[in-house]
């Protein structure tokens, strides 16, 4: 069997754990779309 990698354990540089960071980024996503929205209803 193989042996396990260290370096997967590792937690994230940020916000304590990879859920969180997929969390936050998932959010800067969505306003992203929101955002662009609102440009292309307003300009059109």
């Amino acid at each position: 069997m193989t042996e396990p990698r260290p370096e997967m354990a590792d937690k994230p540089p940020l916000l304590g754990s990879w859920r969180n960071l997929y969390a936050v980024e998932i959010a800067i996503l969505v306003a992203l779309i929101a955002l662009f929205w609102q440009v292309t209803v307003h300009y059109s």
